[in-house]
């Protein structure tokens, strides 16, 4: 009965009918600063995502052909890595693309995680408003390994247009789309 527990407060009543926005929720600024260090970031160790509502979330791969893209929700990581060991043995899981848990959440978005897939195309789906997501930590956990990939933002927002720094840009190897400007073709 752990639903209606998160329901109730999040203003949801039932099925038909999803309630009023979360009241707004005081995100405290990004603990790294507007001086990010990446090494700094990955040195700290995530509070994973307990949350029930989060845990319920369906996650998926679609498959076309070869072509493969896994979309997650706000699936918690050991959920996602589980679930893709019993799909396959071969680790990591090569992907087309890949939208990242929770919003780009730092509780979702583990160093573990994202060594359990190969993709070059990120997605970050979230406006921020709520949570303030995508979270820099877990930004700087995929972009560290320093592979050529592009980061896919939806919106336009302070936490996204952070990462179009050519000088971030040039040192980790990644390039910066926003797909709210553009239909740009994803792999």
């Amino acid at each position: 009965m752990e639903w209606p527990c998160e329901c109730t407060p999040a203003g949801l009543e039932n099925d038909d009918d999803l309630g009023e926005p979360y009241a707004h929720v005081e995100v405290a600024d990004d603990l790294l600063g507007d001086d990010l260090a990446i090494a700094t970031s990955l040195a700290i160790n995530p509070q994973l995502d307990a949350a029930p509502a989060n845990g319920s979330s369906i996650a998926f791969i679609a498959a076309v052909g070869e072509w493969r893209g896994l979309f997650s929700a706000d699936a918690f990581p050991a959920v996602l890595m589980d679930s893709l060991t019993r799909l396959e043995e071969r680790s990591p899981h090569k992907l087309n693309v890949f939208k990242l848990p929770h919003h780009g959440s730092k509780g979702n978005v583990t160093e573990k995680l994202l060594n359990n897939v190969e993709c070059s195309h990120l997605l970050f789906s979230s406006n921020g408003d709520r949570f303030g997501h995508p979270d820099r930590s877990a930004i700087a956990r995929v972009i560290a390994d320093k592979r050529d990939k592009t980061l896919h933002f939806n919106h336009r927002t302070d936490q996204t247009l952070y990462w179009d720094c050519p000088e971030l840009k040039a040192e980790y190897g990644f390039s910066v789309a926003y797909t709210c400007d553009t239909a740009d073709k994803v792999g």
